[in-house]
């Protein structure tokens, strides 16, 4: 059997011969190659969250698999979908399709796990809850909580995106943002949530720069997350499953649609590249499906 293999000191690719006669690239050592591949990364536009578990999970399948074969990526794939969630799943499904394009293997790439959507959101925060929530931190003067949750509900930022406001975007009323694959996004600052977070930021002598900070430094998207779960413990009342950055986005884009903004309009306000992502906001939640069966079904 004859084999084509170039050595590049980091990866050795036989351009011929293996199992079954399907070309197979064989890792040397994948941490010689990482950098060259956040790179190609980076260049795609990824953030930095997703580069990091896109070369984690890469890093992972070479530390116990050093051949990549047709046949194997296949194992692979059924593996990972047996150990994880389809969304989990289709994470790692991304990262090595990422991973094959970036070594000019298109030709393996697996087919993501085909989710199916439920008819309803689940966990996703009510208004009288996101009301409650409020007017407790305030009572509380937990401020920094109390604008971490109204910023998300007021112009639905995700929470890689809250972290970046500063002082002169509420000056300004607005933020602006380049996304995935260079495509461009305003979020929107209320006159009412600016006139609000000016009056604290004035209080607090935020003069300039990040205006969410954990020790001195911009705070992390993680440490939004334990900050809400953490104020949330203290009220019984709040139901703690719903209590996550995300859910006060979907609650942003849901009374939006209640309030009868067109879904051109929301998806653009959102940040989606397709309407379909969009319609998910349309749907009601268990909890909202329930209250209606129980009003109308009486008979």
């Amino acid at each position: 059997m004859n084999t084509n293999v170039i050595d590049t000191d980091s990866i050795i690719i036989s351009m011929e011969g293996s199992e079954e006669l399907i070309p197979d690239v064989k890792v040397v050592s994948f941490k010689k190659d990482a950098k060259y591949f956040e790179n190609y990364l980076l260049r795609e536009n990824l953030s930095p969250a997703t580069i990091r578990a896109y070369t984690t999970i890469i890093n992972k399948y070479f530390a116990e698999s050093r051949v990549i074969t047709k046949i194997g990526l296949l194992k692979w794939r059924n593996d990972i979908i047996e150990h994880y969630s389809p969304r989990g799943a289709n994470q790692k499904i991304h990262a090595m399709n990422k991973y094959l394009t970036y070594i000019n293997r298109k030709g393996l790439k697996l087919k993501s796990v085909k989710v199916q959507q439920k008819p309803f959101l689940e966990n996703v925060v009510s208004f009288e809850d996101y009301q409650y929530f409020l007017n407790r931190l305030k009572a509380d003067n937990d401020w920094t909580t109390y604008f971490l949750i109204k910023f998300i509900a007021c112009t639905g930022a995700r929470v890689s995106e809250l972290v970046k406001f500063k002082v002169e975007d509420v000056k300004n009323g607005y933020m602006d943002l380049v996304g995935k694959g260079g495509k461009y996004r305003r979020l929107y600052i209320p006159a009412k949530l600016r006139k609000e977070a000016l009056n604290w930021l004035e209080r607090e002598q935020i003069d300039y720069g990040p205006i969410f900070t954990y020790r001195y430094e911009p705070i992390k998207s993680g440490g939004v997350n334990s900050r809400l779960k953490r104020s949330a413990s203290r009220y019984p009342k709040i139901p703690l499953e719903c209590i996550y950055p995300h859910s006060f986005r979907h609650m942003y884009a849901k009374k939006l649609i209640s309030e009868g903004v067109d879904l051109m309009l929301l998806a653009d306000l959102m940040g989606h590249s397709s309407l379909e992502i969009t319609r998910i906001y349309t749907r009601m939640t268990a909890r909202e499906q329930r209250d209606i069966v129980d009003k109308l079904v009486t008979w």
